[in-house]
């Protein structure tokens, strides 16, 4: 072992320019690998919150549940958590801009779940003529 090491040694020294361009790449592509690697898990981890923030933080959407199935849903111990939005129907907005849709969906829901869907309220007023 003793001779390989000192073979190893004698030719680092003989060519040196070659040796510190290796250990340069060496440590330039260990940069680079981390790097990367630092970029995919922040991209990763930005997309993620963006489709929380967007659409709330759940795992899984039911529509249309009758109450026999509500009532399993609220009697099974493994479900954590239920947020409850039921659809009340459209409501008609005078004095619309867009014409073609001069409705609104109006919503039901409680402050939990309203607090979960990250669900934000426009308040505007309404001037009677």
């Amino acid at each position: 072992m003793n001779i390989v090491k000192r073979l190893a040694v004698k030719n680092l020294k003989l060519n040196k320019k070659r040796t510190i361009s290796t250990v340069i790449g060496i440590i330039l592509s260990t940069a680079l690998i981390c790097g990367t690697t630092t970029l995919v898990t922040s991209v990763q981890k930005t997309l993620v919150q963006n489709a929380i923030n967007q659409a709330g933080y759940y795992h899984v959407k039911l529509n249309r549940i009758s109450s026999d199935e509500m009532k399993d849903i609220e009697q099974n111990r493994d479900i954590k958590d239920k947020m409850i939005i039921e659809n009340l129907g459209y409501a008609e907005l005078k004095d619309c801009k867009n014409l073609d849709k001069p409705y609104v969906k109006v919503l039901s829901s409680n402050e939990e779940s309203f607090n979960e869907l990250m669900l934000k309220i426009d308040e505007r007023k309404i001037s009677k003529k």
